[in-house]
């Protein structure tokens, strides 16, 4: 954990939360592991922060700015940072019986309490919830259908958890904690900015429905088993989710092509590196096998580090313990390419060849 002392810098993205208010600098106190809370004017935002070693360059998508005050306790490390959507908190009475509801609600899904109201509040409001929004289909980057049509701004208007890839599959796509990275030929994390397009990708407003501790360790067929025992059904989208210590796990990110070829010829390219004994996050979909035209039947998970330096489509791992979370998804929002490519691709899915295009080594 990050601990405090005189004064860090902070290396924010898009925004700049820590102004001056009366003539002091702003409180931030960690509410979680790795997270800083940021009191400051119009509302509070979270900083995602990881350590690196001082002196190192300044991130690519990122500003230096000086934190002052009574800070983390012990750091010796640059902090660098994302600035998160703010949060907003709500004091309200409820009644005992609300109250009871959500303590089983939580005993039984392993949901927060936070995590189980914002879920009610969407459902009561008609707010976009419970729902995947994908742009493009499989069947079409299969054929070579990637050029961007979706800027990242408009996916982030649809949800803060998903993947895909970026125009002319320059790179793998994460969306974590609604920022998105794209991982570049090295498989290294770069933040990027709202008018990046995607030809691409399945995102989701996050909402956990169903957790489990996993020990292991299990490698990529002993996990995919273990997260199918957690589904109630296997005839729905879900987000996956899994915080976890990895003994190993292998990525891979595609260059960017030049020309229009079709996926696997395209993955016959990628670049792979191989991480050992590093803590990240799973971020993946399992689409069901009548979906597969459009999404990759059963598991499609891409990965980045808990420092948020470096991740990609995975490959193969194998992790030594984590937190699985899942999403049940029962609607599907697609949004198909408005082109001449879309218009006259082939988009019928062949199945050994999309098994090469996401899983070959």
């Amino acid at each position: 954990m990050l601990m405090a002392r005189e004064l860090i810098e902070c290396h924010l993205h898009s925004q700049r939360i820590t102004q001056r208010r009366n003539g002091c600098w702003p409180d931030p106190v960690i509410i979680r592991d790795k997270t800083v809370c940021v009191f400051g004017a119009g509302g509070i935002g979270e900083v995602q922060v990881r350590r690196i070693m001082n002196r190192q360059p300044v991130p690519e998508g990122f500003e230096r700015h000086t934190l002052a005050g009574a800070l983390l306790k012990d750091a010796d490390a640059t902090c660098y940072g994302c600035l998160m959507p703010p949060n907003h908190f709500l004091h309200v009475p409820i009644n005992e019986s609300l109250w009871r509801a959500i303590c089983e609600r939580r005993d039984t899904t392993g949901e927060s309490t936070a995590e189980i109201v914002e879920s009610a509040l969407r459902d009561q409001l008609d707010l976009e919830g419970d729902a995947a929004f994908q742009a493009s289909t499989i069947g079409a980057v299969l054929d070579g259908v990637y050029h961007g049509d979706i800027t990242v701004g408009e996916l982030r208007k649809h949800g803060d958890f998903g993947l895909g890839t970026f125009d002319e599959l320059d790179g793998e796509l994460v969306m974590l904690d609604g920022v998105v990275y794209r991982m570049d030929p090295q498989c290294r994390a770069h933040v990027v900015a709202d008018e990046v397009r995607s030809p691409f990708a399945t995102v989701t407003r996050w909402v956990t429905k169903y957790s489990k501790d996993l020990e292991g360790p299990h490698q990529v067929e002993q996990f995919e088993k273990r997260v199918m025992e957690l589904m109630p059904s296997l005839n729905y989208l879900y987000g996956v989710r899994t915080k976890g210590h990895f003994r190993r796990i292998e990525v891979r990110s595609v260059v960017r092509q030049t020309r229009r070829t079709r996926l696997v010829e395209a993955a016959r390219g990628q670049s792979t590196r191989v991480l050992e004994n590093c803590s990240g996050t799973l971020v993946g979909f399992f689409t069901p096998a009548f979906l597969g035209h459009i999404g990759v039947p059963g598991f499609h998970l891409h990965f980045i580090t808990s420092a948020l330096d470096a991740g990609g489509h995975v490959l193969g791992f194998d992790i030594e313990r984590g937190r699985v979370e899942l999403d049940e998804m029962p609607q599907l929002h697609l949004a198909l390419p408005d082109s001449d490519d879309f218009r006259h691709a082939k988009l019928a899915v062949e199945t050994a060849e999309l098994e090469e295009a996401e899983r070959k080594r």
